[in-house]
């Protein structure tokens, strides 16, 4: 039996974390994903005082469909009773931006 490569095992890694600390079902285009949303994440600007609050995605890049500044992602009502969804205060995002992306996991700002 072989080992498994440096890169399958951080695939792995990546993958399990984001499972463990997921908290949405997400779905884009008919595909459903699992995410981490951080809702009102402080961002403070970097070169003045100004802040801003925002959503954060958090999303295995493997796991997820391809996602660009303008697509919008939801919470999968094939998941989701109606009234889970009703409860939330925000069930759909529009990606803002990307914060990050290592190649594994990548960090979008959400509006």
């Amino acid at each position: 039996m072989s080992t498994p490569s440096f890169a399958t095992l951080e695939r792995r890694l990546a993958s399990s974390v984001t499972a463990a600390f997921c908290n949405r079902m997400l779905v884009k285009g008919g595909v459903q994903f699992k995410a981490v949303i951080d809702r009102a994440v402080l961002q403070v600007g970097e070169y003045s005082l100004t802040a801003s609050r925002q959503d954060q995605l958090s999303v295995v890049i493997a796991d997820a469909p391809a996602l660009a500044v303008g697509d919008t992602v939801a919470m999968d009502p094939a998941y989701y009773t109606s009234a889970e969804l009703a409860a939330e205060p925000k069930t759909s995002w529009i990606i803002d931006r990307k914060e990050s992306d290592d190649g594994l996991v990548a960090q979008w700002w959400l509006r």
